[in-house]
């Protein structure tokens, strides 16, 4: 699936790039996230077209689409403590009260609401990127290898620390909570029984992390200054954009030692 989001990302072709999150949104519901992220852009041709033809791909499959919803369904009426990337798992068995579902929901709508805002002057492959920790949020029940959205979030972030020359504490929230999301909770409760004799200790870990990182993002403004660009089309991420070393100049006092040093070799 990551592979399907990043080829979106960053294919030229619009047909690749439709046919990337197409795929993704079949796979994952909470790919539409990113359809919302276009929407939020005004890319209304896009939307259609992607919307379009994730419909045509599901329909030789109409049969078990209410299953396969259904599935999804589950994972918002359950939620373990066990390696759950969710930050619904900060709140325990009170995330299944449908009051504090509510909650949880526009916390999440308020906190995407704000990074798109706060980030509206970047390219949209950035707030695409950016959008992925929302997407490991939605559910109450994430398991750990949806990790691996966080893998492009934190490229874009360490360059866009690097274009800016300047590490904030926003930046460190972020980086901790990068570090949590992957800790290994089991094996490091595992390691560490003979010493906590608790399998709580490490359980939260995960979801905290998740937290950290939405908060940095959510709290943190693009900066036009740092020209932070998102070139698609390649291997790499480049994000910042910076300018060639210019040759130094001489100085005015070193050019009349050299119109000196010639005049006197004329001379001479």
């Amino acid at each position: 699936m990551l592979g399907l989001i990043l080829l979106f990302v960053f294919a030229r072709n619009s047909i690749a790039k439709t046919v990337g999150l197409s795929l993704s949104i079949t796979i994952k519901v909470y790919s539409l996230l990113l359809v919302t992220t276009l929407i939020w852009a005004r890319r209304w041709k896009q939307v259609s077209m992607v919307l379009a033809l994730a419909l045509l791909i599901s329909l030789p499959f109409h049969g078990l689409i209410w299953q396969f919803m259904h599935l999804q369904s589950v994972r918002s009426t359950q939620i373990s403590a066990l390696e759950n990337l969710s930050p619904a798992d900060l709140l325990g068995g009170n995330a299944l009260r449908l009051p504090v579902k509510l909650i949880y929901g526009l916390l999440w709508l308020i906190s995407y609401s704000c990074m798109l805002h706060r980030h509206r002057e970047s390219p949209l492959s950035v707030q695409l990127i950016y959008s992925f920790p929302w997407m490991m949020a939605m559910p109450l029940q994430v398991f750990p290898y949806t990790g691996v959205l966080m893998l492009p979030v934190l490229v874009l972030k360490s360059q866009e620390i690097t274009a800016n020359g300047l590490l904030t504490y926003r930046d460190r929230i972020f980086l901790i909570g990068f570090f949590l999301v992957g800790f290994q909770q089991t094996a490091m409760t595992e390691y560490f029984q003979w010493l906590t004799h608790s399998h709580r200790l490490f359980g939260w870990f995960n979801s905290l992390g998740t937290t950290l990182v939405i908060f940095a993002l959510a709290s943190t403004r693009s900066n036009p200054n740092g020209q932070t660009l998102f070139q698609r089309g390649q291997t790499g991420l480049l994000i910042s954009k910076l300018e060639s070393p210019q040759p130094s100049q001489p100085s005015p006092a070193s050019q009349v030692r050299g119109e000196t040093s010639i005049a006197c070799g004329s001379f001479s």
